[in-house]
């Protein structure tokens, strides 16, 4: 429709990382306290060699890796004398850059600040926030919290690869 290959949600959900996440949280007896971690990493690419691994792309001169870590808690919220549980959903998106990348990568982590609380990710969430930063050793890191209903965490998950993917479309 739009002049490029396009894939079935089946297909996607087949390609790395959906299908390693899928993998890892089909394993997990009870989501509340588990961790999924998937690292897409640059390893056996050469130096300026181009590779797109599940929508990722990966080129050496601009990231070594990516880190997809969902982290799934239930924390107990007291307000007025009551006592409620509420399940969240922590992700975070994590790369190595190259450090001339510095101010762009600065001024994304700048811009998606000024974009709190205009980010929608599903009616299945509850709440939603967004950090991103430039840590120490040129790493840029993309954070989430998401209130969701425990059934709901895997697709709030699919759903927040996917704005990794998109998010880094451009590479750098």
């Amino acid at each position: 429709m739009f002049g490029n290959e396009s894939k079935t949600q089946a297909e996607i959900l087949k390609m790395k990382p959906y299908a390693e996440f899928l993998r890892q949280f089909n394993t997990l007896k009870d989501v509340g306290g588990e961790t999924v971690h998937i690292r897409i990493a640059s390893d056996n690419i050469a130096w300026n060699e181009y590779k797109v691994i599940g929508g990722f792309e990966l080129n050496r001169t601009y990231t070594r890796w990516y880190d997809l870590r969902f982290v799934f808690r239930t924390v107990l919220d007291k307000k007025d004398d009551l006592q409620q549980e509420k399940f969240f959903v922590y992700h975070e998106l994590l790369t190595e850059f190259d450090e001339e990348f510095r101010d762009c990568l600065t001024d994304m982590a700048e811009d998606i600040r000024k974009k709190q609380g205009c980010m929608f990710i599903s009616s299945l969430a509850k709440s939603c926030e967004v950090e991103a930063a430039v840590k120490a050793k040129n790493r840029f890191s993309l954070s989430y919290e998401v209130g969701c209903e425990k059934e709901n965490a895997r697709e709030i998950c699919l759903q927040l690869i996917s704005h990794d993917v998109a998010i880094f479309a451009r590479s750098f």
